[in-house]
């Protein structure tokens, strides 16, 4: 675990001792004191929400952290004195004496200062986003799914989705501008007081002979559209049609670039805001450009592009239900006749259970919505934001033929839509922080829809797909984004109900309905059509088993339980069908156990053989107690060969389970379950079976 304790906003440590290097004495003004270790915190206390003043962290641990409980007071002032009475807890620990909180560089609060104004912070928004985001044990600080810019590593390499992936950075390898000051950067004064060079002369394009829509709008109206569009795009208009020419020319054109709007190229040089004077607004654009940017500019855009992610988050609208709902909303009138209640979620985090001191991972139930679906629904409609490189869905809003719209949770500027007269249920991918995107079935042919958000990269389950119209929703949120759905259908549905494939959390897709799970041999099977816990699978042999003839050997890297399994071929397989497990891998503690294949000369793995120990509680964890963990597996062949690729010792009375290929059939997959957060190994698995030479049912 890491004691090295992060700005919320831009990732990087506050640290007592920095090396700023030369750039400005604004970088250290004294021994001991740089902008580094100046820090504000958001606390939540027994009296409520307060903005610490600016503080001094001079501590090499989580001890060190007090500040004045004025926000306009200084470390420095002669009447604060540091002791108990202004200590505080960071989040995820223990609060101390009801005081606990988020730490940000006071340089980069200033920062969120300055991209929100005129605005004001809002406190308690900021600090219910912050909480709504775990704080993993190597990085500390609330995580937002991105890796802020370069000042933090997400390893998508050897984790799971859901897993925390995060790590730390070693200080000696932190990018040299990460150490500069983003607010105060020097010489900004002299950049702005520049005179600019002589531009060049404008040159009128020559005339096209391609058809041009745009040649007959007025030159004013191709001005605002230019300044409504990103940089890049308007320099491409310019390729593409004269009318968007003279754009090149304006000086209103470039002045937007450093509007104060988000998405704008040069919104983070604020300076220019209070600009009096006249100014070559083209100029000062080709000078900012990042060629020409020092250290400290190249920090400060790094972290205003954050922070302009996070005052996104800000700026959701929250749409409360009426007290006393219409009718053809109450979820109340339509439950007379409910019976059966589904729910996908996150990976929701219990403090009452766990603490808010051990929050590391997954998302948190703040609040819930419920309403009735009507028989005459007419249109679907999600809001969406987006966090690092996914998306999350915020809110929902339905709407009737008579055009009744209801929304519920927060509102965004990113919307999708589909029409539709009724929902049978819906494919939902769901992360461990939230709802990233859902697909309506709308047909009992599974006629579905287009996906609301993006499943990109995200386990995905049908656990809310039925044989009957959906009657009732409900809907859980964090501070930001929906992280529960679920759903209410008047009678009890016998489809597909208790089978695996439909009630898991699967990665990367949902396994293909042809595809046998076995799932009477994967004895943890009821804790998987429950809760979050997402199993992963490897088609290794391919659709209808083609890539079988192929296969020449399997590898198995262990260690205390499997990691890995390699899946070897003698012609071109993608990835996905060689690998199975992302654990990282330690060379100098685990053993890796090979087993040759014969595929081409029609050599097939026939049985696999799995014993699974109990320990007593008290040994292991609550999970591993309960579900058992996987403590021998066995290859054998069609030739009589076998191999047993892992097993470790454990007490009598192992349970003993296996798969083998009926006639007619071949294993061609693998599916499972691993535990970072228990034992760092796949603890139990399944084994895919299918009719050989099936084609894929997609």
């Amino acid at each position: 675990m890491s004691f090295l304790v992060r700005c919320a906003l831009c990732g990087c440590v506050v640290l007592a001792e920095w090396d700023s290097g030369p750039e400005s004495e604004s970088d250290s003004s004294s021994s001991g004191t740089s902008w580094a270790n100046q820090f504000r915190a958001l606390l939540h206390t027994p009296d409520g929400l307060l903005l610490t003043g600016i503080g001094n962290y001079d501590g090499p641990n989580l001890a060190g952290f007090r500040a004045p409980f004025d926000r306009d007071m200084h470390w420095s002032h002669p009447g604060f004195e540091p002791s108990d009475d202004n200590s505080f807890a960071l989040l995820p620990q223990q609060d101390f004496e009801g005081r606990h909180g988020i730490v940000f560089h006071d340089a980069c609060w200033s920062l969120l200062e300055a991209a929100l104004y005129p605005a004001s912070v809002s406190l308690p928004r900021l600090f219910d986003i912050c909480s709504s985001f775990p704080v993993p044990r190597n990085f500390r600080a609330p995580t937002w799914g991105y890796d802020f810019g370069g000042a933090a590593i997400v390893d998508k390499t050897t984790h799971f989705p859901w897993e925390d992936r995060y790590e730390d950075i070693e200080l000696t390898e932190v990018n040299p501008a990460f150490r500069k000051n983003p607010y105060q950067v020097p010489g900004v004064d002299r950049l702005l007081a520049e005179d600019p060079q002589q531009p060049p002369a404008a040159i009128q394009p020559a005339q096209s002979l391609v058809l041009d829509c745009f040649a007959s709008l007025p030159g004013e109206l191709c001005a605002t559209i230019a300044m409504l569009l990103p940089t890049a795009d308007v320099l491409r208009a310019r390729l593409a049609s004269r009318a968007f020419w003279p754009v090149f020319y304006s000086q209103q054109f470039w002045a937007s670039r450093f509007a104060p709007l988000p998405g704008t190229d040069r919104s983070w040089l604020f300076e220019t805001r209070h600009l009096q004077s006249p100014r070559d607004w083209r100029w000062l654009y080709r000078r900012t450009s990042d060629i020409c940017l020092s250290p400290g500019f190249r920090n400060r855009r790094r972290i205003w592009g954050l922070i302009e992610q996070i005052a996104e988050l800000l700026a959701l609208l929250w749409n409360e239900l009426p007290a006393s709902l219409p009718e053809i909303w109450s979820l109340n009138s339509a439950l007379c006749t409910t019976e059966y209640r589904a729910e996908v979620n996150g990976l929701l985090w219990n403090p009452r259970e766990l603490g808010d001191h051990r929050f590391y991972n997954g998302c948190r139930l703040f609040r819930t919505q419920s309403i009735a679906i009507p028989d005459s629904l007419a249109q679907v409609s999600v809001y969406t934001v987006a966090l690092g490189d996914g998306q999350y869905i915020v809110g929902i809003s339905l709407t009737t033929l008579a055009g009744d719209t209801i929304h519920l949770g927060y509102c965004s500027n990113s919307k999708q839509s589909i029409a539709l007269s009724q929902v049978l249920g819906f494919r939902v991918a769901i992360g461990s922080r939230g709802l990233q995107a859902l697909q309506c079935i709308t047909g009992l042919s599974g006629l579905e829809s287009a996906w609301l958000g993006s499943p990109d990269d995200v386990p995905r389950t049908e656990r809310l797909v039925f044989a009957d119209r959906v009657v009732g929703l409900e809907v859980g949120f964090d501070a930001c984004k929906i992280v529960s759905l679920a759903v209410r259908i008047r009678l009890p549905s016998s489809q597909h109900r208790g089978r695996l494939r439909d009630l898991a959390v699967w990665y990367p897709t949902i396994p293909p309905r042809n595809l046998c799970l076995n799932e009477e041999s994967f004895l943890p099977r009821d804790f998987y059509i429950v809760g979050y816990k997402p199993l992963f699978w490897c088609h290794f042999g391919g659709p209808g088993g083609k890539y079988l003839q192929y296969l020449t050997g399997i590898s198995a890297v262990s260690n205390l339980g499997i990691l890995r399994i390699y899946f070897s071929f003698d012609t071109d397989v993608s990835l996905e069908h060689r690998s199975f497990g992302r654990m990282k891998l330690n060379e100098e503690y685990e053993e890796t156990t090979d087993f040759s294949i014969d595929g081409p000369g029609g050599e097939r793995i026939e049985t696999i053989e799995m014993r699974y120990c109990y320990p007593d509680p008290g040994s292991a964890t609550p999970k591993i107690v309960q579900e058992g963990t996987m403590v021998r597996c066995e290859l054998y062949t069609n030739r009589g060969r076998s191999c047993c690729i892992f097993k470790i010792k454990h007490k009598r009375g192992a349970v003993h389970t296996k798969v083998t290929a009926a006639p007619g059939t071949v294993i061609t997959g693998l599916y499972a379950t691993e535990s970072p957060e228990e034992c760092d190994d796949i603890t139990a698995m399944g084994v895919i079976t299918e009719d050989i030479g099936e084609a894929e049912d997609a």
